[in-house]
């Protein structure tokens, strides 16, 4: 397969265009200054879209993972969400060993807790558990 420029042009602008939070210490520059390192992300994101028909955004977003960016550090979290049955509550896990986001919901008669939602980096993933049978409530704030 011959390498199509403009999908390491790509990748470069998206790797730029990414908040400084996704990124380890000087990895955004390393990563920039690698060529050997681009034309391998370059080459499997092409792969993905021309030999596999997957999603270019998802294809982009694969290749992006795959040199060690954490994207999901960049997605805001809100704190509260107004529902038809009352708020949905968005509170971080501060236990390190179950990193993530509490939902619960409230309303004037009652506060359940629904979920608690955890990315899971080694399988590119997120894991959900529910009614606290791993997380307790506890581990927020």
């Amino acid at each position: 397969m011959i390498i199509n420029p403009s999908y390491k042009a790509e990748l470069r602008e998206a790797i730029r265009e990414i908040d400084e939070v996704c990124f380890t210490k000087d990895q955004k520059d390393k990563i920039l200054s690698n060529d050997d390192l681009l034309d391998s992300a370059a080459f499997g994101f092409q792969k993905d879209v021309e030999d596999y028909g997957c999603d270019y955004d998802w294809s982009l977003n694969e290749a992006l993972i795959g040199l060690g960016i954490n994207l999901s550090l960049a997605a805001p979290t809100p704190d509260v969400v107004k529902t038809p049955v009352g708020k949905l509550l968005i509170e971080k896990i501060t236990d390190p060993e179950h990193p993530g986001v509490q939902i619960t919901v409230e309303n004037q008669d009652l506060k359940m807790w629904l979920a608690a939602v955890v990315y899971d980096p080694a399988v590119h993933a997120i894991r959900m558990d529910t009614f606290g049978k791993l997380y307790p409530p506890e581990a927020t704030k």
